[in-house]
């Protein structure tokens, strides 16, 4: 009994050795504190179950993390954190045996066991449809630092009467133009009977007015109408020639009766 157990932790303590553990923290010093940090406040590996809740003084921890890429979500409440992206991959410690080995192998992690390997974060901020940079790019620093880049604010202003835009209305500016006639009209009307010579000019150019109306309506009138005018004016003329001829026929046959 006491052999297998010994078996199952010496079966586990290298793949806890070989885990790495993302350290981080949220400054309570801006617009977050620990008076106003949820304790339901977490971050997400890869939107996925796994997640570590943050503690109270702002500091979280994943472990048991392998070599790979991962996304990390800040769900904190009525905050908006941005993502970020880790990548971790291995590499051997740097001692001088080690530098001797990279002398003659190029490739030392060949040579080296996976116990002795250590895994090396690096850290970039994640945008969705972009390719990640290289681990040779400048990493974030580490232990690393989630900053909020704002409050969530659901609460829209009510908005306040816009004169402008009320006269942009077309009901508005038809009442405007409507209120102007009815209070205009009546002054109008009143220069005009002072002014007789002005009021002579009015009349004289309406009807000027009225007359170019009639004209082009009978024009209109003579367009639309004028084939059927003309249509008729023959039939009319063949008409009349045809009752004369009778009429004349008739007259000629009685006198000849009183003739006889």
């Amino acid at each position: 009994m006491f052999s297998s157990d010994l078996l199952l932790i010496l079966t586990v303590l290298p793949s806890l050795a070989w885990g790495f553990t993302l350290k981080g923290f949220i400054p309570l010093d801006g617009l977050l504190s620990n008076v106003t940090l949820s304790p339901s406040s977490r971050v997400v590996l890869d939107h996925s179950s796994r997640y570590a809740l943050v503690r109270q003084d702002g500091t979280f921890e994943l472990s048991d993390l392998t070599e790979g890429t991962y996304i990390i979500t800040p769900q904190i409440p009525e905050y908006t954190f941005p993502s970020y992206l880790l990548i971790l991959t291995s590499s051997a410690p740097s001692t001088p045996a080690q530098s001797d080995l990279e002398s003659r192998d190029p490739s030392p992690l060949a040579q080296t066991p996976a116990s002795d390997l250590e895994l090396t974060p690096h850290l970039q901020p994640f945008y969705p449809g972009k390719t990640p940079l290289t681990t040779s790019s400048p990493s974030l620093a580490y232990p690393l630092a989630l900053r909020p880049i704002g409050r969530e604010d659901y609460y829209t202003p009510k908005g306040g009467v816009n004169v402008l835009g009320m006269l942009k209305n077309p009901v508005v500016l038809m009442m405007l133009a409507s209120g102007v006639m009815m209070f205009g009209m009546p002054k109008l009307m009143a220069s005009l009977d002072s002014d007789p010579e002005l009021k002579k000019e009015m009349m004289e150019a309406r009807k000027r007015m009225d007359g170019l109306q009639s004209g082009l309506t009978g024009s209109l009138s003579s367009m639309l109408t004028g084939g059927n005018d003309a249509a008729v004016a023959p039939q009319a003329v063949a008409g009349g020639g045809a009752r004369g001829g009778a009429g004349g026929a008739r007259g000629g046959t009685a006198q000849r009766r009183r003739g006889k």
